[in-house]
């Protein structure tokens, strides 16, 4: 079972990996971490080009706080199932492979974990996770926290409406499968990216790809993005969003460049189940960003998560996981 070793990110032994099948025959893989007297299980779905070895840490933060972990690796990243001329299960012309995806990957965490279950999603993975919740799938879910979630591609409005028109016009001349030329790699150099402030975890995920590049998703294709833009549409009509039967903690960052935060406002303003914060000064990558402004998305997620599994025995009482340290590592990085 393929899984990539850096020394700058250790694995935790108990922490293995495993095939699962999705409804097409994909094969898709996640990871599973186990925590002795559990007080429930969080599913990590990360964002576009991610997978389960850059949640590691992210994994140990879940740990220390009393929870099993699900890692992911979304269809067409990581070793989950890829695009090839022959086989095209991993080419994602419908977002609702990744929500079906999700239901596999769930219905797999209930076979090896006792719940409550929590899921914590990041970008593309927060527009999977809201689409899933929205169709009434997710609803053995206590809690769902939102890590800067893809509700609305990128803050500047020109940038938005230019890569739409090429978007529609690739479609139109058969270029689904295509990656978009042009489109930056902002994980592979710290100094031009837009995605985090943290060097230490810039350079670790960078070092992650130079060890596996067979991991490396490559640029968006066009059918993925159009994909994206028909859920993101959905989502953002008139009453796209009344299905949720939960409230849904999103977490926002104030710089983001990836996607729209002030559509992350939108939202909170038009729907009570949305619980929405904003941290200052961050960018995309809320997760990989540094100590001080993951410090707060934990404290979000821990105010949250306590509320939501508040009638659930087992649970300890809320304010109990303020007693769990913020993160596992530490970063070199100060502050910003």
């Amino acid at each position: 079972m393929p899984l990539i070793r850096i020394s700058e990110n250790p694995i935790p032994e108990s922490l293995q990996t495993h095939w699962v099948t999705a409804t097409d025959g994909a094969r898709l893989r996640c990871a599973t971490y186990p925590c002795d007297d559990a007080r429930g299980t969080v599913i990590v779905h990360p964002g576009w080009a991610e997978y389960l070895e850059k949640y590691v840490e992210v994994a140990e933060d879940l740990h220390v706080r009393g929870f099993n972990v699900l890692l992911i690796d979304p269809r067409g990243q990581g070793y989950s199932q890829r695009f090839a001329a022959e086989d095209r299960r991993g080419l994602i012309d419908d977002f609702h492979k990744f929500v079906r995806d999700m239901t596999v990957f769930f219905e797999f965490t209930k076979s090896r974990f006792d719940g409550p279950y929590v899921v914590l999603a990041h970008s593309m993975g927060g527009l999977v996770a809201l689409e899933w919740l929205r169709a009434g799938l997710g609803r053995e879910v206590k809690a769902t926290a939102l890590s800067a979630p893809m509700t609305r591609l990128f803050s500047n409005p020109a940038k938005r409406a230019a890569v739409r028109t090429i978007v529609r016009c690739g479609m139109m001349l058969g270029a689904g499968t295509r990656p978009m030329i042009g489109a930056p790699n902002h994980s592979m150099s710290f100094e031009s990216n837009n995605l985090t402030h943290d060097r230490a975890r810039h350079a670790r995920f960078k070092t992650l790809q130079l060890a596996a590049p067979e991991s490396q998703a490559g640029a968006p294709k066009f059918a993925w993005l159009d994909s994206g833009q028909v859920v993101m549409t959905r989502i953002n009509r008139k009453g796209g969003l009344d299905p949720l039967e939960q409230k849904v903690l999103l977490v926002s960052a104030e710089k983001d460049q990836v996607v729209d935060p002030t559509n992350h406002a939108r939202l909170a303003g038009l729907y009570p189940q949305i619980e929405y914060h904003q941290i200052k000064g961050a960018r995309h990558e809320l997760l990989m960003e540094t100590d001080d402004i993951r410090n707060q998305f934990w404290a979000y997620f821990d105010d949250y998560v306590d509320r939501q599994l508040s009638d659930v025995d087992s649970v300890k009482p809320p304010g109990a996981s303020s007693t769990f340290p913020s993160s596992t590592r530490s970063s070199n990085m100060s502050a910003i």
